[in-house]
């Protein structure tokens, strides 16, 4: 009820309602799969990869003898 304003704005029918919102947050879609929380999560993964949403991860390495010396250092 605290945002009842978004329900004309968005064309909501129904509760519980899903909408995707992408790049235009004036148009969201209408996520009409099944509610599980892992079909959700599984649209929502694939929505991200196919639209460019997702940042490659970066893999860093690490001298951990380097890193260890400066800890030990430190606390001399």
């Amino acid at each position: 009820m605290a945002n009842r304003n978004l329900v004309p704005r968005f064309g909501i029918k129904r509760s519980p309602t899903v909408k995707v919102f992408g790049m235009n947050k004036e148009a969201p879609l209408n996520y009409l799969g099944k509610r599980k929380q892992a079909d959700i999560v599984s649209y929502l993964d694939d929505y991200c990869t196919e639209h460019d949403y997702v940042i490659p991860a970066v893999n860093y390495e690490y001298n951990i003898e380097a890193v260890i010396s400066a800890i030990a250092d430190a606390h001399q």
